[in-house]
């Protein structure tokens, strides 16, 4: 995952603004790939295979690996520094959550473009809305990404180190993968 990249030039701050969400939700996203593979190799590994099942919940998945990195075992070496980066992803939980299931329209005020959200409230049963500066939204995307990196970083290191194995195929699943062919 390189960060370098310059972004494109856009002609409409609502392109800006689709170009950033869909930055943060890609960030997003292969955290919670890399969590959840790391959990589910630990599933096979034999310190670690008590914790059972993959929960099905992401806040759940957060607190098994709170667990896995407290048990006696090879993870409990990484603790430390895994628990400094989930804690900076997970202030990012109530943004993916709103990006990600939100309706959104970009406007101007007072010069500059804001990013208007709109979603749903299940718990409480109704809408809420947020305006977020198009500066923020990107400021947001670039710093997931910085933890994300590091993150899934770690986590390729902490998998080596501790001899996880990559999670078995299931035995139909082979014949099912499509090869491309030019």
């Amino acid at each position: 995952m390189d960060q370098h990249v310059a972004p494109p030039s856009f002609d409409l701050p609502v392109q800006e603004a689709v170009f950033w969400r869909g930055v943060f939700l890609h960030h997003y996203g292969i955290v919670e790939f890399a969590v959840s593979e790391l959990l589910l190799r630990a599933a096979y590994h034999a310190d670690y295979k008590a914790f059972g099942k993959l929960p099905s919940k992401w806040r759940e998945r957060f607190e098994r690996l709170g667990r896995i990195l407290d048990a006696p075992g090879p993870l409990v070496a990484y603790s430390e520094v895994c628990r400094r980066l989930v804690s900076q992803i997970t202030i990012f939980e109530d943004d993916r959550h709103i990006l990600a299931h939100a309706r959104m329209r970009v406007r101007e005020a007072a010069g500059s473009s804001l990013v208007h959200l709109e979603w749903h409230d299940v718990y409480n049963q109704r809408m809420k809305e947020n305006d977020l500066p198009l500066a923020d939204l990107r400021f947001l995307a670039q710093e997931l990404g910085a933890a994300a990196c590091a993150l899934t970083t770690l986590i390729d290191e902490m998998m080596e180190a501790a001899g996880l194995l990559p999670i078995p195929l299931e035995p139909a699943e082979p014949n099912l993968r499509r090869t491309r062919t030019i």
